[in-house]
């Protein structure tokens, strides 16, 4: 009860600024995030989701806080961000409702993408010990290759690692690295226009890039906006281009259970969902997912690490994976 009063005053001094911070916010996003055709604001989203769970201590990410600190990605301020995260957790305290806060383990679609970012945090740290190179594909605004884990492995291991992305959106990555004071000398950025040359061509033209060494590779938020076809190259050339041991870590949705308003959403957005994992007719969801993944990979791949989003008490929707060429 004592906590009361304080956390209400907070909260409701808090609220007409994070209201206008909030305003402030959404404007800056529709003006500058079409100032710069190809970058993808989802993977903006997906940044900001990292900077929340570093500020609310869900998940440490320095580089998610140093990027937007930067300055440099123009439609997020990391002055309205704070503020509008302050008045959460102040209404959290008032409420006793997560507003901001929300734990990885809950079963609320806020839960989604840290639980995702923790599955591939976990996927690539039990990969640490054995493989010689990491590849990110359509890396975006991602700071995996930034964890003081990967970049403490890279340096005693001496793994190569790769960053794959269309050149607009790398270039803006690679300046706000370089303004926000962060070492990248460990990580190869690798332009690619995906709709042009595939992501092994571009690859390929790296000196320190071996088709032939165990690697791990992130293809995080992308697949389900891709086509069919696109992805079931990605998994094939996965397979039969890389030795035993290499593993491939993905997200994906199953569409049959989205809702078409948000699907519209996503068209109208500018990033349609285009690829899932259908199981309208299964009866056993984790044999739809081993025949996915054998399908696509000439049987050479099989999947050892799985979860599943979780949406309160309607059952999964989506999920994460991680297969490993046989």
């Amino acid at each position: 009860m004592m906590n009361f009063f304080p956390s209400t005053l907070r909260f409701i001094a808090l609220l007409p600024i994070a209201t206008v911070a909030m305003l402030y916010s959404g404007i800056l996003f529709v003006l500058y995030s079409n100032a710069t055709p190809g970058i993808s604001r989802t993977a903006i989203n997906v940044l900001t989701q990292r900077y929340l769970c570093h500020s609310t201590g869900i998940k440490e990410d320095l580089a998610a806080q140093k990027f937007i600190r930067s300055g440099r990605i123009k439609c997020l301020s990391a002055t309205a961000m704070d503020i509008i995260i302050a008045a959460g957790i102040a209404l959290e305290n008032v409420t006793g409702f997560t507003v901001v806060s929300v734990p990885i383990d809950s079963n609320s679609p806020m839960a989604l993408l840290p639980f995702r970012f923790k599955f591939f945090e976990q996927a690539l740290d039990e990969e640490l010990d054995t493989i010689e190179q990491i590849v990110v594909l359509g890396a975006g605004f991602d700071t995996t290759t930034f964890r003081p884990s990967v970049v403490q492995a890279a340096g005693r291991r001496n793994i190569k690692i790769f960053e794959v992305d269309n050149p607009i959106t790398q270039q803006v990555k690679k300046e706000v690295v370089e303004k926000s004071g962060l070492n990248a000398s460990h990580i190869t950025f690798v332009p690619c226009d995906f709709e042009k040359t595939s992501w092994l061509e571009a690859l390929s033209h790296c000196q320190e890039f071996k088709s032939k060494a165990r690697t791990y590779f992130l293809w995080e938020g992308v697949m389900y906006y891709l086509t069919e076809k696109a992805v079931r190259e990605t998994i094939n050339t996965v397979a039969t281009e890389f030795p035993a041991g290499t593993s491939l870590a993905f997200d994906y949705f199953r569409l049959d259970r989205f809702a078409r308003r948000y699907l519209w959403a996503m068209r109208l957005y500018g990033e349609p969902l285009l690829s899932s994992i259908d199981t309208r007719e299964s009866q056993d969801f984790r044999e739809t997912l081993d025949d996915f993944i054998s399908e696509r990979s000439d049987g050479k791949m099989r999947i050892t690490k799985q979860g599943s989003y979780q949406y309160f008490n309607q059952g999964d929707f989506g999920g994460v994976i991680k297969a490993l060429v046989a």
